[in-house]
């Protein structure tokens, strides 16, 4: 294997350290816990299953994987925002491991998470970095995505994040660069103000190969 990729940028850092501990959503992403209980049981025991939360930020999803009982870690390139999930989370007396993807690289998973980051990883280092990510899903894991569409008019409205919309086609190139038996590619919408602004995202979810 290469050398692990590390982004240390000390722009995107700040930036997203700035973003996680000042914007960040407060509560889980519903169709993420829509879709973990789906496949894994809302009252089943989930010690056994390890969990990486990719792009984890100040935790806010990291925390609903360790409060159901699940093996979690969680990673990203903000430092503070990873303390402050740390702390999070070790206040309510839970546990998960925090660091940079390049951490964790030779584990893994049996479940991959990640909301709203593909969006924001520059496009210079996306396909190597979801490559080497996809190399550690376990046999037969699986891992679950939500990421903007282009045709999201947030996008369209203001771009000054470089935040990137995608198109079913960008996915589909991006989800062959894993051994999965299927994908699913799917959309999750909301309009506002009688359908004058839009949120549209992509919603996929994986499962590889069991061989």
């Amino acid at each position: 294997m290469d050398e692990p990729i590390h982004v240390n940028a000390p722009d995107l850092v700040a930036k997203w350290n700035d973003w996680n501990l000042n914007h960040a959503p407060r509560y889980p992403n519903s169709v993420l816990v829509q879709h973990v209980y789906r496949h894994f049981g809302r009252d089943m025991d989930h010690s056994s299953i390890k969990v990486l939360d990719f792009g984890c930020g100040a935790g806010v999803n990291t925390f609903f994987f360790a409060e159901n009982g699940f093996d979690t870690s969680g990673c990203d390139i903000a430092d503070r925002a990873l303390q402050r999930a740390d702390e999070t989370l070790s206040k309510q007396s839970l546990v998960a491991r925090f660091g940079q993807l390049a951490d964790f690289e030779h584990e893994k998973f049996d479940f991959l998470a990640s909301v709203h980051v593909l969006e924001c990883i520059p496009e210079s280092l996306l396909h190597e970095q979801l490559a080497r990510l996809f190399e550690m899903v376990a046999t037969g894991g699986r891992g679950f995505f939500i990421t903007k569409s282009a045709a999201d008019k947030g996008n369209q409205r203001s771009n000054d994040g470089n935040l990137h919309g995608f198109t079913r086609d960008e996915l589909v190139s991006l989800f062959a660069l894993g051994l999965f038996e299927e994908v699913h590619i799917d959309t999750y919408d909301l309009t506002f103000k009688n359908g004058l602004e839009r949120q549209s995202d992509w919603v996929v979810s994986f499962k590889a190969s069991s061989i």
